[in-house]
């Protein structure tokens, strides 16, 4: 029996088995996945040394609790992503995500760190929102260094 398509017999040199094709999409979403993690420790890296500068400048300019304001809402942006990974990583190994229990998990935190960093504006005025200004900073870098490279490589192949 030959295969319309190619013109060969079925399960033949001119179509790959399914565990070919598994093994290639496994191959391409290890890739993928430590692309996106190099990305996501630049994207730490990137964090440190711009909440370092902006902490120099800003006492430069006699700002200093702006600037160590802004380095608390990137560090809580650090936090956050962090807990994130360790849900997701935790769900994995257990076998089937749970995604109700990822998402809820998720806006827990969400929760959490928006109340952390609202009772910090309120407690430090009046460059309190500083600390949502490094927490907003730090979750756009991390998405445009991580799920631009994702698209990107999604986009290749």
């Amino acid at each position: 029996m030959t295969d319309p398509v190619t013109s060969t017999p079925a399960g033949g040199a001119g179509r790959p088995t399914s565990d070919e094709t598994d093994r290639a999409v496994a191959a391409g979403t290890r890739q993928a996945l430590e692309q996106a993690a190099s990305k996501y420790n630049k994207s730490l890296l990137i964090a440190a040394v711009g909440g370092l500068v902006s902490l120099v400048v800003l006492a430069i300019f006699g700002y200093a609790d702006a600037g160590v304001l802004l380095c608390v809402g990137l560090g809580l942006g650090v936090i956050n992503s962090m807990l994130v990974q360790r849900s997701l990583a935790t769900s994995i190994e257990r076998g089937e995500p749970d995604r109700k229990g990822l998402t809820l998990g998720m806006l827990k935190r969400l929760v959490i760190v928006s109340a952390v960093a609202f009772a910090i504006a309120i407690l430090y005025p009046p460059h309190g929102w500083f600390v949502f200004l490094g927490l907003a900073t730090f979750q756009m870098l991390v998405m445009t260094m991580v799920f631009g490279s994702l698209v990107r490589e999604v986009r290749r192949g």
